[in-house]
Parts: C-alpha cells; structure tokens; sequence
C-alpha cells in the first residue's frame, strides 16, 4: 500500500482546476490540467488521479452524462455531496484498490474538497489549502 500526499503546488493546481470546471471554463481547466500533468511522477497512483482529473473535463465536454460523476453532482446537495466525500474517502484508502484506484478516488475526494469549501460562493484558493490535509 502506498501512502500518497498531494504536493502543495498540485493541491493549488487542482483546486484552481475544479474551480474552473466549476465555472465551464473547460479550454482554461484544460491548461491546468496540463500543468498537473507536468508537476506529477510516473507513479500508478499519481496516473490514477491524473485520469480522474482528465476524465472530469471530458464528461463536462460530453453529451451522455449517465455513468459520470461530475455531471450528477449537484454541489447545492449537502448530504449528497457529504455522502460521496464519505465514498470517496473510504475508495482511496481501501486495501482491496490498487493505487491507480486510489489515485483516481484521491483526484475525486479533492474535487469535492473544493466544492465544500467553496460552497455558494468561491472563495481564495489559499484559503482552501490551508485548511487541507494531505490525503
């Protein structure tokens, strides 16, 4: 099992891309998500939560939203969105994953960090990593 912390500047860099999903911005995300790739290790943790993150933008880019997270997400849902941080917590540290799996449930556990802490109304990145712990 592998213990993965997030580096600082990956946290400020996901936050921002969340946020920019958020808001549709897709083309800017995926600019981020370019600089996430860059800052990230070839590790199967690290291509897991990479592919989370990569997958978030191409469902936003998607007309068939069925099986994807970020299209049923509603971030106005508190017990729904408490529920999957709950799922998610549990996925990125099960010993039955992998760590591709936990990488790809760690990408998502952030993005819904992001959410939480944003609430209604955005607030400063660095307001939101320094309240965060690694995973």
């Amino acid at each position: 099992m592998v213990k993965q912390d997030v580096s600082r500047k990956i946290k400020v860099l996901t936050a921002r891309y969340v946020q920019l999903l958020n808001e549709r911005r897709v083309t800017e995300a995926e600019k981020v998500l370019e600089q996430i790739k860059e800052e990230l290790k070839s590790t199967p943790w690290n291509r897991g939560y990479y592919n989370a993150l990569e997958g978030m933008a191409l469902a936003l880019k998607s007309k068939d939203d069925h099986y994807l997270y970020i299209n049923r997400i509603d971030p106005k849902d508190k017990k729904g969105v408490d529920k999957l941080q709950r799922e998610f917590s549990r996925q990125s540290r099960s010993p039955l994953q992998d760590d591709f799996d936990k990488g790809y449930f760690a990408a998502w556990l952030e993005y819904i960090h992001v959410l939480s802490q944003q609430g209604s109304s955005p607030k400063p990145l660095n307001d939101y990593i320094s309240t965060q712990k690694p995973l």
